[in-house]
């Protein structure tokens, strides 16, 4: 479970071939965020979320929630 998707974001671990990327965006109509949650790559796990908001682990790091709020 290395990706979770919510309704304007695909959550994806970080060094996915971008053609993946590019392919599972265009398909979703999404944007892509490349993430770890509290260092693990089980960003699918560990992640959920929907149009009101994200839920995540407590294990977030504080750069983790940088990188997630730059992004949304």
């Amino acid at each position: 479970m290395f990706l979770t998707v919510t309704d304007d974001y695909l959550f994806i671990m970080p060094n996915i071939d971008e053609d993946l990327i590019d392919g599972l965006c265009s398909e979703l109509r999404v944007d892509a965020i490349e993430t770890t949650i509290g260092g693990s790559i089980t960003t699918g796990a560990l992640l959920c979320g929907n149009n009101s908001g994200l839920l995540t682990s407590s294990q977030l790091t504080a750069s983790e929630r940088k990188n997630i709020t730059s992004e949304t």
